[in-house]
């Protein structure tokens, strides 16, 4: 009997040790944050699951891992799912609440922003990226990460009923809606969501230290040429005209400094100075000043009504003023028709898909048999027939 008591005691002496191992040989420190303001810090391997923090984290708040879920950019984080799958970088903030018996079917996308239909092979939708500008401690152009909160009441503990679709979801507030599980905020009903973006070059200084995001510098998924210079190049500005003409990053430069030197940069009564698209399209005027700031570390201060450089008191006459080195930047009309971000995005679609007969999301087929399970709608469908997939479809060109 003695012996096996012993047994037993060695047994829950190793699984405490291996327990406790485990928490304090933790590479990663985050923050679980809860609606009433209680912060718990908790070391933790990346490999982890979902319940091991809720294991962890319930006792200190007084309830169950049953009773608790846990939220992470909108989205409520699933027992099973490794924490790897999140990229959580130090210091992240997780929020823990209270269940309320909902249930979110929106699968989490927190490092990725897909252009609504476009559709991408996986090695280059694994190098999708947003990007920002981070005014401090880096003061540069990095790789941005994607949050969300609380339109109202500000607070990261906010379940998105869906996820955006593009830039135009992320970059206006009130645009996609969902709970916030603040019970003063809105007592469980329908609220709305505001988007914003943290520089992921840095260990994070909080849930205030944001970064600007940078909309229109993107990586190239889709190899244009740039409209200058004629390269394909891996990161590429895209101008916010309709056809969203495209210049790798270097050609912008030039294009920014050129129109600088010749003070032809336009002044907008909303955005201030700013440029449009090099090709002449209207409607094409750069509405956020960081792009610039960004890419152009000396920003030249210039007086807006005489055009020369910053001075105090008046302006001098006109015969004093300094000549003006005017160097020019050009494009040619044949590139300008090319190097079209959305053309390049219809025609792959157009190529390579065929769209759901049910909700007509584009879908590509990469191998494998003609039976088709639409990703968005689980409308089985035939690649072949793009009607409903039947006995007949299986029995003649299932294979074929």
């Amino acid at each position: 009997m003695m012996y096996l008591l012993d047994c037993l005691l060695n047994f829950i002496r190793h699984v405490l040790d291996t327990i406790f191992a485990r928490r304090i040989n933790n590479s990663l420190l985050i923050f679980v944050k809860t609606n009433s303001g209680t912060v718990v810090p908790v070391g933790l391997d990346p490999k982890w699951e979902v319940r091991d923090v809720k294991e962890f984290v319930a006792p200190k708040l007084g309830m169950t891992p049953e009773e608790l879920i846990i939220i992470f950019a909108g989205k409520e984080l699933q027992d099973s799912e490794l924490l790897e799958e999140y990229n959580l970088a130090e210091q992240t903030v997780l929020h823990a609440v209270k269940s309320r018996r909902r249930s979110f079917k929106c699968k989490p996308r927190v490092s990725t922003c897909i252009e609504e239909d476009e559709e991408f092979d996986d090695t280059k939708r694994a190098a999708v990226n947003f990007y920002v500008y981070c005014t401090s401690p880096c003061a540069n152009i990095t790789v941005g990460k994607i949050r969300v909160r609380c339109f109202k009441c500000k607070s990261g503990a906010f379940t998105l009923d869906s996820d955006p679709k593009n830039w135009n979801y992320v970059l206006k507030p009130k645009r996609i809606t969902g709970h916030c599980e603040i019970n003063q905020c809105t007592d469980g009903e329908v609220g709305w969501s505001e988007f914003y973006f943290k520089c992921s070059e840095h260990v994070t200084k909080g849930e205030n230290d944001e970064a600007v995001a940078l909309h229109l510098i993107r990586n190239n998924l889709h190899d244009i040429q740039c409209l200058a210079c004629t390269d394909v190049r891996s990161k590429v500005f895209v101008y916010p005209c309709d056809d969203g003409h495209v210049t790798c990053l270097e050609c912008f430069c030039e294009y920014a400094v050129s129109r600088l030197r010749e003070r032809r940069f336009t002044f907008d009564y909303n955005l201030g100075y700013t440029l449009p698209c090099p090709a002449g399209c209207p409607n094409s005027l750069i509405n956020q000043p960081y792009h610039f700031k960004a890419l152009n570390k000396d920003h030249y201060v210039f007086c807006k009504k005489c055009l020369q450089g910053y001075h105090i008191g008046e302006c001098l006459p006109k015969e004093e003023q300094l000549v003006i080195d005017i160097t020019g930047y050009s494009v040619d009309p044949l590139l300008v028709s090319q190097s079209k971000w959305d053309d390049a995005s219809k025609v792959k679609i157009k190529v390579s898909t065929k769209p759901c007969p049910k909700c007509r999301t584009a879908t590509e087929r990469d191998g494998g048999c003609m039976h088709m399970v639409c990703t968005r709608c689980s409308f089985p469908w035939c690649w072949l027939c793009q009607t409903e997939w039947t006995r007949e479809c299986m029995s003649s060109h299932w294979f074929s």
